[in-house]
């Protein structure tokens, strides 16, 4: 097993405006994560779970610090990252099956294949 993390935060951290000056919700967080291991963030609602997953996935990269995966900065979303929203939202105009199937038609790897095999369904 490689002795590189596969995930690295470097001093990361999160600020948030309150009450007219910004307040640090998430302090100085430096871990390595290596394949393999299994890493769980809890605590109150409002603690920062959410906004690490964020980070972690690239939709909103870390503004103080970094987040790396596999050695590269995570600057932008990953492609090969999905996450799951708190409050999930079904598109009205698709039924059940097509918004489970949603993420295979629009992220790749999986959206040349599924369109070629499954056209539009």
């Amino acid at each position: 097993m490689s002795r590189q993390p596969l995930l690295e935060f470097n001093n990361v951290g999160l600020e948030y405006p309150f009450d007219g000056k910004m307040r640090r919700i998430i302090q100085e967080i430096s871990l390595p994560i290596k394949p393999g291991e299994f890493v769980s963030f809890v605590g109150p609602s409002g603690c920062g779970k959410t906004s690490i997953l964020r980070m972690i996935s690239g939709l909103n990269p870390a503004p103080i610090g970094a987040i790396y995966y596999r050695g590269n900065k995570i600057t932008k979303p990953l492609n090969n990252v999905g996450m799951a929203f708190q409050n999930p939202v079904m598109l009205p105009w698709r039924n059940t099956l097509n918004n489970v199937l949603l993420p295979l038609e629009i992220v790749q790897p999986y959206k040349g294949d599924f369109k070629q095999k499954n056209g539009s369904l």
